[in-house]
């Protein structure tokens, strides 16, 4: 029997977040979307090493790990390699530096809806610019 592509399964997924919970959810939520292969990072480090070695093709960032308040290296990593992604944040969109005010932000607490309609809109503009 053929497998039915699903939303994500051509997808390499970077989940960065540090709240264990949320982590655990947005893992989920990529193996539900039929996500080829995920990695969560809890630390910018790691998030930044993951970015040369796994090489996501999308990715979910919260820009404030580990209670340090925001910080944008990752976000302005994936942008310098041109990785799209969403920001899952607290945060009011106006802590986001003006390079990425146009970025998407899902707030947290956000909803498996919202956060699927977001990643629906990254791949439709990823599609139409192929």
């Amino acid at each position: 029997m053929a497998r039915t592509r699903s939303l994500l399964s051509d997808i390499r997924l970077l989940i960065v977040e540090d709240e264990t919970l949320i982590a655990i959810l947005l893992e989920d939520f990529a193996a539900e979307l039929g996500c080829r292969m995920s990695v969560t990072s809890a630390t910018a480090e790691q998030a930044l090493l993951a970015i040369k070695t796994f090489v996501p093709q999308m990715a979910l960032v919260e820009c404030s790990l580990n209670q340090s308040g925001p910080e944008f290296r990752v976000a302005n990593a994936l942008d310098d390699a041109a990785i799209p992604f969403i920001f899952t944040s607290c945060h009011d969109i106006g802590v986001l530096p003006s390079r990425h005010r146009r970025q998407t932000v899902v707030a947290k607490p956000f909803s498996v809806a919202a956060l699927k309609s977001a990643i629906l809109r990254i791949r439709a503009d990823q599609k139409s610019q192929a």
